[in-house]
């Protein structure tokens, strides 16, 4: 998936695709549709994605957001159930009502980016922009 080609493309577009049928499993379909744009999202802008799936730059990021939300799929279904919404703008924004916060390190080296866990309830987690030596 690091070149241009047609075939990192297909992936979105069935990845969207799983998402337009998945009905009663829609929240798992767009978590996955959301990690498949965040994979590629360093090889192509929202606005290309979007035009692959004829939808627009908005409608591709917020899927993405949803991904970087929640670090697992069964974290998103718990905060969609207590909500009592399916509402993906509602789960993938900034919502008061539900406060999740989650801290960035590797497990083994403490490094950033590595693994999403639950942080206390203002918590702030500093994240490193170096690299760690392990």
């Amino acid at each position: 998936m690091s070149n241009k080609n047609g075939e990192s493309l297909d992936l979105l577009y069935t990845a969207y695709a799983n998402l337009v049928k998945a009905g009663k499993d829609s929240l798992s379909a767009a978590y996955r549709f959301g990690q498949v744009v965040d994979a590629l999202y360093g090889y192509y802008t929202y606005a290309e994605m979007g035009r692959e799936i004829e939808r627009s730059a908005a409608t591709v990021q917020i899927y993405r957001k949803l991904f970087q939300r929640y670090p697992h799929e069964g974290a998103l279904q718990e905060v969609a159930q207590k909500l009592g919404t399916y509402d993906i703008s509602k789960l993938a924004g900034r919502n008061p009502a539900v406060p999740v916060h989650w801290a960035y390190h590797c497990t083994n080296c403490g490094s950033s980016a590595i693994v999403k866990e639950k942080a206390a309830a203002g918590q702030y987690v500093p994240v490193a922009r170096e690299a760690v030596e392990a």
